[in-house]
């Protein structure tokens, strides 16, 4: 639970994850820039299972197959990852960029641009979610 710059891994994620990609691409430009790249494996579409754990008796199982995209690359020789859901290879590449333009310390000069777009996708995900708060169902579990 690192922080770059001023973000946390985890923001930048979650940035990666529901930015405007027209914020991510400037953003990733502006802070690679002419900075060397090379792509290890280019932002590909690829099908991954789901694991997840069964609420009541705790077991793990595969739910299904979910889209994603990843992307590897170095930045001036640090490595950056990306996966992002669904068939999204600009995404997946800014965020391989941004990885490792974190990693590398070049955020601060798009930190201010980064944290306002996280701010903005903060707020309309509490938007979406009001909406449809009226809507929800309180389930009881049965003991048995």
């Amino acid at each position: 639970m690192g922080t770059v710059s001023g973000l946390t891994i985890e923001e930048l994620h979650e940035l990666i994850a529901h930015g405007r990609i027209e914020r991510l691409e400037a953003a990733t430009q502006a802070a690679v820039g002419e900075l060397d790249v090379s792509v290890t494996a280019p932002a590909e579409p690829a099908l991954t299972l789901l694991r997840v754990r069964d609420a009541v008796a705790g077991a793990a199982f595969n739910a299904g197959e979910v889209l994603v995209t990843r992307c590897e690359l170095e930045l001036e020789g640090v490595p950056g990852w990306s996966t992002v859901v669904g068939d999204e290879r600009r995404r997946a590449l800014c965020g391989a960029l941004l990885d490792a333009a974190a990693r590398r310390g070049a955020l601060a000069g798009v930190e201010a641009d980064l944290a306002a777009e996280l701010l903005r996708c903060r707020a309309a995900r509490a938007q979406r979610w009001a909406a449809v708060q009226p809507t929800r169902v309180e389930f009881e579990e049965m003991a048995q």
